[in-house]
Order: C-alpha cells, then structure tokens, then sequence
C-alpha cells in the first residue's frame, strides 16, 4: 500500500497521482486565425511565436518541456505541428476550404512552475519538499483519450465526445502523425514536360458538432514536378497517437 493522493474523474479514470510523474499545467493560452485552403494541390498555414511570452513566465525552458493543445471555434479540419525545439514556436495547418480561428493552449511541466503563494487551493510536492508535482492554482492537461491511427492505409479515427458538459470541443495535442501523408496512399502520373499529375492523402484533424475525427484529406496537384512530389508523400512510421484533452476550460 502506498501512501499520497490519487484524484480520478467521473469514469474512474486516473487524472494525477503523487505515485506517477509530475504533470503538465497550463502556462498560457491564445487564438490565431488562419485563411481558407486556396486549392487541392495545398493548405494554408499560420506561425504562431509565442517563445518571448513564455520566457516572461517561466525563462530557461525548451521545447522539450512543453506540449501545445489545440482546437477550432468552429467545424474545421486542421493539423498542428512544431516548428523548431526552441519553446513556443508551432505552426497550424488548414485543410478547410474554409478560414478558421483557432484556439491554442500551452503545458508546461509542473516542476517547472513555483509553488503559488498567497493562492487557496492545493499543492502537492515531491519527496523533496520543494519541486512542485501538482497545484490547483495551474489547470493540469487533463487527457479524455488516447486514438491510433493506421497510417499505412487511409482509414478514419472517430471518437463521439459529450456536448452535454459545457467544455467544448476537445483539444488535439501536436503529435507528429499530424499532417502525414498516409503510406500507401499517393500516386505520380509523368507527362511529357518533366512534371505530372500527383495525388497523396494527407492526415486531417476534424472537428465536428459531436465527433472528432483523424481522417485521409486528398491532394491534388495536376503540374507538379516528380522531385516535388515525392518531397511531399510518405510517412517513416506506420501508425501514430492522437491524444485529445478534456476536463477543464483551458481559454
């Protein structure tokens, strides 16, 4: 018998325990909008750096301490992915054919954080008596469920999330199976210029108004050259985790 605190959710479902590692807490949290996918042969993207607000919080950190949550305000099929180890640097992709506002939510690991002081609520602390493994003052990245997507055939993922709680879409952590091209699923038709026809399925994050979804998007591009193509296609793993969060309101 070990002695400490265990908190889980309503499913009984283990949230955080003082047995296990410390978790993520939330540092900050945005929204940036990105325009409408022009065509078939691509998406739009958006850059967001959000590297000097977080050193105003807690300096010194990398990208490895960090995981960056993600969701659209509306019905919306995206990807998200990192783009460099320097911390709060990330890119959101849209697939859409329509512009979408995102919304984005950053963890930290919660050592990284000092205890509150002059705050109600509860903090919890290693063996140590000083690093932080948990406090209530920081909503910790709370996952509802784990998905795997089988990318060596396009196929879909769902999950049907509940609309009754009051929180929302779920938030999509960046993983990298986001925005890869499924295994198996391209195709490069040569002409006689030295380009062709190239068509790939890209992996999408979709959002609907009860299910989300990790699904093959197709590309499409009729004047693209063979060098170019394969620049785009094929994934170096066969299947990658989707993780969705849920529990508190991170906005």
């Amino acid at each position: 018998m070990s002695y400490g605190l265990e908190v889980v959710n309503k499913n009984g479902i283990l949230q955080f325990s003082t047995e296990t590692q410390a978790l993520y807490s939330k540092i900050l949290s945005g929204s940036v909008s990105v325009g409408a996918r022009a065509n078939l042969a691509s998406e739009t993207k958006v850059t967001v750096n959000q590297s000097t607000a977080i050193n105003n919080i807690i300096s010194g950190l990398s990208g490895d301490d960090l995981i960056i949550a993600f969701r659209p305000t509306t019905n919306r099929t995206l990807y998200g992915r990192l783009e460099s180890n320097t911390a709060g640097i990330f890119s959101f992709y849209n697939l859409s054919f329509s512009s979408a506002t995102i919304q984005y939510c950053i963890f930290v690991k919660s050592p990284e954080y000092s205890a509150p002081t002059g705050e109600y609520g509860l903090n919890v602390f290693d063996t140590d008596g000083t690093t932080l493994k948990y406090s209530s003052v920081y909503p910790p990245a709370s996952v509802e469920t784990v998905l795997t997507v089988n990318l060596a055939t396009a196929s879909s993922v769902s999950y049907d999330f509940d609309t009754t709680a009051g929180l929302g879409k779920p938030w999509a952590l960046i993983t990298s199976g986001q925005g890869v091209t499924y295994g198996n699923q391209f195709n490069f038709e040569p002409d006689q210029s030295g380009s062709g026809i190239g068509e790939w399925q890209v992996n999408g994050l979709s959002w609907g108004t009860s299910t989300f979804t990790s699904q093959p998007i197709e590309f499409f591009d009729n004047n693209i050259t063979q060098s170019s193509f394969y620049d785009k296609v094929g994934a170096t793993y066969t299947s990658a985790k989707v993780v969705l969060l849920r529990g508190y309101d991170y906005t």
